[in-house]
């Protein structure tokens, strides 16, 4: 196979083979140089081979075994970081099933470091690190975990001005361990992942700016590129427009071969018309298939559905999906195992998430966020807070209605944050019970003020505020103590008294902005989106109001109850994730949804 690659390779120029991917993701992980006096090399249970026979079923299992055979490999004592297979790893072995191996392969990238966290053996290391732990963040728990967080910090400290990473490879024998538009791109897909609105926060918004002039000075050379930035896309504005989203997809989709595959040596130049094809590989294949249905190419679209019949039909006896390389037999660094292992490990795990990974990365920033962030609650509650304490200045009965309906809001915002298994849920559920004393207290002894100004205290002290050890951590029936008296308050248009919110005006005004919004009005229009969410959500418990007028008005009230709340999650997913244009989009929907609510119910 040496021999039948060395005609594949000429046709690559050397300064651009051999991939980013491949083997950047070596030089993102690896640490091969403090690893290269092991005593003896470990056994390779997967060496390279040209000539392994298809396997005769496919078999996503098999492709586990294999998975985990190579994660053992790399993880053993004098590996090189475990990157070529654990990076991967990491996103692709999840979805095949649990085992502890993927606890134990997070938690050897979490060990990067750690006793001298500035100092890596080569800069790009700890890009691939953050990428690694801020997907599993985001895919697995969905909650920016301090570890992650503290990897995120090494990552921007190595961060050059011109917006990368020098060192990108642990050797300068191979070109593919050098390229920094691979390590770029990963960089923005680390904060976009990101749970908890990280990329908001102001050392990502600066650093990200140096990564968008990065890539308007540094276009794509290659089609890998394309594919990297296409990707890296979906994560942060600015990077590409819509119509240069286009023009990649169907760059792409051109190079498919008529058996319905890719390969890496075409990515791994820029197309001229009519040059000849590669033969369809693993990698190839995968890394496209996996990034146009991030990119919403729906897959059952016939270049697709090949596509993955590709991948069915050519799984090795192994497990894995081979693509051919010219760094056969070359060792790594720390003389474990060779370069050529790098693209069969990642080509195998890409092709387990072109299978069986995440669906289009716009529908997923919607479903995979339901829950409030820390920041979000946080500025529900100060909101909220603050409001209140203008109603406790005057207390009237106007006030009273207001109270009650920040109480509402703080209570539902509690108990979104309670059903989360990996948070300490003693705190919201002790914030859900001063919101709930407040709204008891303001409705039945309005002229006391002293309990309620030490309320709005005790609120004040969010998110330190002191759990009760008898909160009780379930949650409660909301509609047995508020109706939809407070919706109406706090949407603000449907009654007399518009209330402190108003929501609807708030939506209507960012419907047709005559300026971009500044990050202050995203910010605004997010928690706004956030209220919308939780208020559908609580309108479907209201059902009863609509019971007299028959079983089909009730399902229309809790048709549009749900549409409202899946609509008021899509909105602030898309703010936070930097859509804007998709945004605008979602407010439409919003808006629609509260249109045709009352259409038939306001009356």
């Amino acid at each position: 196979m040496r021999t039948s690659w060395s005609y594949v390779w000429s046709t690559v120029p050397r300064s651009r083979v051999g991939l980013v991917l491949t083997v950047v993701l070596a030089a993102t992980l690896g640490s091969a140089r403090l690893l290269s006096q092991a005593p003896s090399a470990p056994v390779n249970p997967y060496p390279y081979a040209a000539d392994e026979p298809k396997a005769k079923v496919f078999s996503l299992s098999k492709a586990a075994e294999y998975l985990d055979g190579v994660a053992r490999f790399w993880m053993q004592p004098n590996s090189c970081g475990a990157c070529h297979a654990n990076f991967a790893y990491l996103m692709a072995r999840p979805l095949l099933g649990e085992t502890p191996l993927v606890a134990e392969t997070r938690a050897f990238l979490e060990r990067r470091k750690e006793a001298n966290p500035r100092v890596f053996s080569f800069d790009a290391e700890a890009v691939g690190v953050a990428f690694a732990l801020a997907w599993d963040d985001a895919h697995n728990g969905r909650v920016l975990r301090p570890k992650t967080k503290a990897a995120l910090f090494r990552m921007w400290d190595g961060q050059r001005g011109d917006g990368t990473w020098p060192r990108l490879g642990c050797g300068e024998c191979v070109p593919s361990e050098n390229d920094k538009h691979y390590t770029a791109a990963l960089a923005v897909l680390a904060t976009g992942l990101a749970p908890d609105g990280y990329a908001k926060t102001q050392e990502p918004k600066d650093r990200l700016t140096l990564l968008r002039r990065y890539f308007t000075r540094t276009p794509p050379k290659t089609l890998h590129d394309e594919a990297l930035l296409l990707w890296a896309s979906l994560y942060a504005d600015g990077l590409l427009t819509t119509a240069e989203r286009d023009n990649s997809i169907r760059s792409l989709l051109a190079r498919q071969h008529s058996d319905g595959g890719w390969s890496f040596a075409d990515l791994m130049v820029r197309p001229r018309p009519n040059s000849p094809l590669q033969k369809s590989d693993g990698y190839g294949t995968a890394l496209v298939l996996f990034v146009l249905r991030q990119a919403s190419v729906p897959a059952d679209r016939p270049a697709l559905a090949s596509g993955l019949n590709w991948l069915r039909n050519n799984q090795r006896a192994s497990g894995r999906w081979f693509t051919p390389t010219d760094t056969a037999g070359h060792p790594t660094e720390g003389q474990v195992g060779a370069r050529d292992l790098y693209v069969q490990n990642l080509g195998t795990a890409f092709a387990v998430l072109a299978l069986k990974g995440p669906g289009p990365k716009r529908t997923a920033a919607v479903d995979h966020q339901r829950v409030l962030s820390d920041a979000a609650l946080t500025a529900l509650v100060q909101e909220a807070n603050q409001f209140i304490r203008q109603s406790l200045q005057d207390l009237s009965a106007k006030g009273v209605v207001d109270i009650r309906a920040n109480a509402l809001l703080l209570a539902l915002g509690a108990q979104n944050r309670m059903g989360q298994k990996d948070l300490e849920a003693r705190v919201p559920a002790t914030l859900r019970d001063v919101a709930l004393t407040l709204a008891q207290e303001a409705k039945q002894r309005p002229s006391n003020l002293a309990p309620l100004l030490k309320l709005a205290d005790s609120l004040s002290r969010f998110p330190n505020l002191d759990s009760d050890p008898d909160a009780k951590l379930v949650r409660f029936r909301l509609q047995d103590q508020f109706d939809h008296d407070d919706v109406v308050t706090l949407f603000g248009g449907c009654g007399i008294h518009k209330g402190q919110h108003r929501i609807e005006a708030t939506l209507a005004k960012y419907a047709h902005p005559k300026a971009p919004l500044t990050s202050v009005e995203s910010d605004k229009l997010e928690l706004v989106a956030y209220k919308v969410a939780l208020l559908g959500e609580f309108n479907r418990e209201l059902d009863e109001l609509v019971a007299s007028r028959g079983q089909e008005k009730r399902k229309q009230w809790v048709g549009f109850a749900d549409d409202l709340s899946d609509r008021g999650w899509e909105l602030a997913g898309e703010i936070r994730s930097g859509r804007f244009d998709a945004a605008k989009t979602a407010l439409q929907r919003v808006q629609n949804a509260c249109i045709s609510c009352h259409a038939q119910f306001r009356d």
